[in-house]
Parts: structure tokens; C-alpha cells; sequence
């Protein structure tokens, strides 16, 4: 018994003097809200996993800042209230930098420049904004689409109609629910060109604002702003951004 205590005490005496194994540092993982049905910024592949521009920018960036991130598809009308309430801390979904927007969250450095068009039908004899009036016009809610109709065309004669997807309105308007979609440059004219079937077109106006992409974070969280905008800033200047934007655009930026 005695030869048993004290080798258990020359044990604990050996193990008090070892040195202590640091422990490595957690790594802080990014929750990153994005709308996937808004091809070819954002979308999910057969696999079911996302994908898109938005998700190679980010992806890019978070590789030169170390970030490591997860991408949680969220309906757009839950994204806003999804970062400001917490759940998730960065939203990587084509969204414009408005400056009712600004109040509230704050924005990466620009990343792409957008402008929004009109689609129609190829048979359609609307031939610009003001041909909108009287017509029924497919919106996704709460967009920048929404709000550029409301500020140049009058109220009162606009016909809106809301949905919560993209793809939701084109169908409307390929059926005749709906005279005309108006949506963000990149994701129409992706739509039309690989749906042929659907005999559709579009249609530009100068009065349409030009508009700039950003990634959005809490006001609060300035240490992360500032290493989006320093990845930002390495795959501009490294090539990988034009590289990724020839990929999904076909020219250079």
C-alpha cells in the first residue's frame, strides 16, 4: 500500500511538472445567408449544394482573409432579418447598396454593377418603361426592381404582383399571368438566354438607376468588413476576380 501511494504521487508530481500542450485557438465560422434561386449568382446544383458568382467570389475572398464560411440557402424575405437578428453573419445574394439598406447593415466594397431590365414576351408590344403602365408586372418583394418602378413610374398605375422567387414570375410571364418582369440585369438576361423555349426578351431603360453589388454584414462586426474588403481587394488586383466573372459571364469585367 505505502510502495502504491508513492508511486501514485511521483505520477502526479511528474504530470504537474510536463509541460502544457497549448490548445489551438477555435476557428470562428461565418454563417452566410444566400437566396439560391437567382441564377447564375446564386443557385443549387443537382447535388444540392450552392453554388454561383456570389459563392466563388465569396469563396475566393475567404480564402485570401482566412475566413471560414458556411452557406445556408434563406429565402430572400428572411435575409435581412436573418443578419440583423444573428443567425446568420455575412449575406452573399446579389444585393444592391441602397442607402435605406446602409442604415441598417453595413456593405462590403462594390463588386459588381447592375442595372435592371424588362422582360417580356418576344410577341409583346411594350417598347420601354412607360409601356409598363396599366400592366401586370412580376416583382420579387422587397427588391431594388420594386422600388426603381415605384420611384420612376406613377403608383397609382402600376399593376404589381409579388413573388418570393424569380423563377416564380418568369413562369407567370411566360403563361400570360403577368405582362412583363422587371429584375436585376444579370439574372434576366442569364434566364433568357439558357430558356429559349420560353420566347422571351428583354428590354433596357436609361432611366433605370445603376446599381452595385455589396456583401453584408451587421454595422457592429468591423473586423470582418474590413477582411471582406482586403480579400476583395487581393483577387482584383490577383486576377481571380476577372477570372471568375469571365466564367459565368463570358467577358471580361
Amino acid at each position: 500500500m505505502i510502495s502504491l501511494a508513492l508511486s501514485l504521487m511521483l505520477l502526479a508530481c511528474r504530470d504537474a511538472e510536463a509541460p502544457l500542450t497549448p490548445t489551438p485557438p477555435s476557428v470562428r465560422l461565418y454563417l452566410v445567408g444566400t437566396n439560391a434561386h437567382y441564377a447564375p449568382f446564386e443557385s443549387i446544383t443537382q447535388d444540392k449544394e450552392l453554388a454561383g458568382f456570389d459563392i466563388d467570389i465569396l469563396r475566393a475572398v475567404a480564402k485570401h482573409s482566412n475566413l471560414q464560411l458556411s452557406f445556408q440557402h434563406t429565402p430572400w424575405a428572411h435575409l435581412f432579418p436573418a443578419l440583423l437578428s444573428g443567425e446568420r453573419d455575412i449575406l452573399a445574394s446579389a444585393i444592391s447598396i441602397t442607402a435605406e439598406r446602409q442604415r441598417e447593415m453595413a456593405f462590403s466594397t462594390p463588386y459588381f454593377q447592375a442595372r435592371q431590365l424588362i422582360a417580356i414576351r418576344r410577341d409583346s408590344r411594350i417598347h420601354n418603361l412607360d409601356g409598363l403602365h396599366g400592366k401586370r408586372i412580376g416583382v420579387m418583394a422587397g427588391t431594388t426592381g420594386e422600388s426603381e418602378l415605384k420611384r420612376i413610374l406613377s403608383p397609382a398605375k402600376l399593376a404589381l404582383r409579388s413573388y418570393t422567387r424569380l423563377d416564380q414570375a418568369m413562369l407567370a410571364l411566360q403563361s400570360g399571368r403577368v405582362d412583363a418582369v422587371v429584375a436585376d440585369s444579370g439574372v434576366l438576361l442569364h434566364y433568357v438566354a439558357n430558356n429559349p423555349a420560353a420566347k422571351l426578351r428583354t428590354l433596357g431603360d436609361s432611366r433605370f438607376a445603376k446599381e452595385q453589388y455589396g456583401f453584408a454584414v451587421r454595422k457592429e462586426d468591423r473586423e470582418l468588413l474590413a477582411r471582406l474588403n482586403a480579400g476583395l481587394a487581393q483577387i482584383m488586383a490577383d486576377g481571380s476576380y476577372e477570372r471568375i466573372y469571365t466564367q459565368y459571364f463570358g467577358v471580361r469585367p
